[in-house]
């Protein structure tokens, strides 16, 4: 297969990933609820986070609530709340409702292209 076969077959499977918007709010989501990356972005739609979930024990929407819960140990968002703006816990917990996230479904490409690439073979192996 040629490159230029291959880029095709790539942007195919990418151009047809989910892509979910929302706000932190357990209502949006609820809609990502598959395995990914997602970004969360402050009230000026400026990247604070990446993050990504790529098991089935944690999907974005997982990952996106312990966010929102605000646990001491897994709150990346919330600690940043806590040391970048100098407030407290519980405050930072009601400030991170202001936060909107982009989800987009993208589970492991390289498994995903080696399934779809006739006559190819890695380490990894076949279907």
């Amino acid at each position: 297969m040629k490159l230029e076969e291959f880029e095709k077959i790539k942007d195919e499977y990418i151009k047809n990933r989910k892509r979910v918007k929302g706000d932190l709010n357990r209502a949006d989501i609820k809609k990502a609820d598959f395995n990914g990356v997602y970004l969360v972005l402050n009230e000026n739609d400026e990247v604070v986070y990446i993050g990504s979930a790529y098991t089935n024990r944690f999907t974005i929407k997982n990952r996106l609530n312990i966010h929102l819960n605000g646990d001491e140990s897994n709150a990346t968002i919330v600690n940043y709340l806590i040391k970048t703006e100098g407030i407290s816990r519980k405050d930072a917990k009601k400030k991170i409702l202001e936060y909107k996230f982009v989800a987009y479904e993208y589970d492991s490409i390289e498994y995903k292209l080696i399934e779809n690439v006739d006559g190819l073979y890695n380490s990894k192996g076949r279907k």
